[in-house]
């Protein structure tokens, strides 16, 4: 039970104002006022109206609100009578996890269940981050664990626990270490090893590259992390890893640079789909990995 419609045009009646009300629903002022037009259009009828400033509804918006905000009521009555059965009764919960993360993260979480809510039943999907992703979006999955992407995770939608603020670093064949410029524009004419556009670590990677003015020489797409640090022990290209990776890949050869780079997309989190009333494990699993991270 997901009402998205309804939340925002409520949303946009409440604040008068499409830049407030997609500032309070975390999205851009454009994608508000186009999703605003393109449900006018399908109903073919304006819901608002500008007057000095400020939007106010027309006797059709006013309909379409006392029906919406019953809508939402309906919806918080409905998660209020789930929630005991959310919190008692057994369930499976099912949870995406990348495969880099699993090996440390998966026992420590079964352990989590197995002694507090021995109960519910856990299963681990692995898979690439957009797998994952698409999994959470089509109901397949309950919750997953990645790093925090606001384009992919609006707020409207998810709902996303904190566990970690992770760090990037260069990766570099040893015998580089001494020739890592600290400006790093300088690494234009670098051959950059990067994750395939399917992997979260590559919107890190843009980042980065958008951050610092780097326009790589040339860019080699690999998937399997092994692989990349490999290659660049090899010289035949620069890495980047966030922090919390190097632990798993202390391979000889290899320098890990710090660049000192705490974007917020280095977020690493636990999501959900939006919900009324949670159950209460999310935020002890969520405090819990935050202690094992």
């Amino acid at each position: 039970m997901y009402l998205k419609e309804q939340i925002y045009i409520l949303e946009i009646y409440k604040q008068q104002s499409l830049s407030k009300a997609a500032q309070h629903l975390h999205i851009s002022q454009p994608a508000l006022s186009n999703y605003l037009n393109h449900l006018e259009q399908n109903l073919g009828i304006a819901l608002f109206v500008r007057e000095k400033r400020r939007l106010v509804p027309t006797e059709a918006g006013t309909i379409y609100i006392d029906i919406a905000a019953r809508m939402v009521r309906l919806q918080e009555t409905f998660y209020l009578r789930l929630k005991p059965l959310l919190e008692t009764a057994p369930c499976v919960l099912r949870i995406g996890i990348q495969r880099i993360r699993g090996a440390s993260m998966i026992p420590k979480i079964l352990q989590f269940f197995a002694e507090r809510y021995p109960e519910i039943k856990v299963e681990f999907l692995k898979g690439s981050f957009m797998e994952l992703l698409s999994g959470l979006e089509s109901d397949d999955l309950d919750l997953l664990f990645g790093y925090h992407i606001p384009s992919l995770y609006p707020a409207s939608r998810y709902k996303n626990y904190s566990i970690a603020r992770d760090t990037l670093y260069l990766a570099v064949s040893e015998n580089r270490r001494d020739s890592v410029p600290s400006d790093f524009s300088r690494l234009s004419d670098e051959t950059f090893i990067l994750h395939p556009n399917t992997q979260s670590e590559r919107f890190l990677e843009n980042e980065f590259l958008k951050e610092n003015h780097i326009v790589p020489e040339k860019i080699i797409e690999e998937d399997t992390m092994e692989v990349i640090l490999r290659m660049a022990t090899m010289n035949m290209g620069i890495c980047l890893i966030a922090g919390s990776y190097i632990k798993y890949y202390r391979a000889p050869g290899i320098y890990f640079y710090p660049t000192g780079c705490r974007y917020k997309t280095l977020d690493f989190c636990m999501f959900t789909k939006k919900m009324q009333a949670a159950p209460k494990y999310l935020e002890e699993l969520a405090a819990f990995t935050r202690n094992i991270f």
